[in-house]
């Protein structure tokens, strides 16, 4: 403590006497990285994991919406099962359905059980990359089921309508899952940089 003061700081927290003054230290990594345990245990549930939730139920919701649309019966001649693009807009809504839905029952159990399935470490790691492998798939069958959409929507078909509901279901589910995936970048930033 030579000097007058100490210098630097801790990374533990606490208060810091530079020249006389005392100011707050804040620790690294920051306390958005605490699990749940004790973010649940101290004050409630945060509303950062209950927005994470609500996305995460928004995003199942929207792509499993998209896929019942799509897959709906019509008429042979206008089915979604003639177009590939289709098909694949099907299989990518009901994987990030499935996606969805794990994280979802993940959440929620770390919330009523107050305990942790993955450590938060893991999960973080696990889930930045595929939250935007997702985000990913469903732009890019969004995307592919453009030109199909249009054409549909040129004669005039039923289809057509349908598809531009489960297109627009589906990038709505997209931005959600985008903002999901800021989110869990921003949780993993905090995590090991800030």
């Amino acid at each position: 403590m030579a000097g007058g003061g100490l210098r630097g700081g801790s990374s533990m927290g606490g208060l810091q006497l530079e020249g006389g003054q005392q100011r707050a230290v804040y620790t690294t990594p920051s306390p958005f990285s605490e699990s749940i345990i004790a973010v649940a245990g101290a004050t409630g549930v945060a509303p950062l994991h209950l927005s994470n939730l609500f996305l995460r139920f928004l995003s199942l919701f929207l792509s499993l919406l998209s896929a019942l649309i799509l897959t709906a019966p019509r008429s042979p001649h206008h089915s979604s099962s003639n177009y590939f693009q289709y098909r694949y807009s099907v299989g990518v809504c009901m994987v990030a359905s499935f996606y969805s839905l794990t994280q979802l029952v993940k959440g929620i159990w770390d919330i009523a059980s107050i305990s942790i399935l993955i450590p938060d470490a893991i999960y973080d790691c696990l889930t930045f990359p595929l939250d935007q492998l997702v985000c990913y798939l469903l732009i890019s069958s969004s995307s592919a089921a453009m030109p199909a959409t249009i054409d549909e929507n040129d004669r005039g078909t039923m289809l057509g309508k349908l598809a531009t509901a489960s297109l627009t279901m589906s990038f709505l589910a997209f931005l959600s899952m985008a903002i999901l995936a800021i989110l869990s970048g921003y949780k993993l930033y905090k995590r090991y940089a800030w």
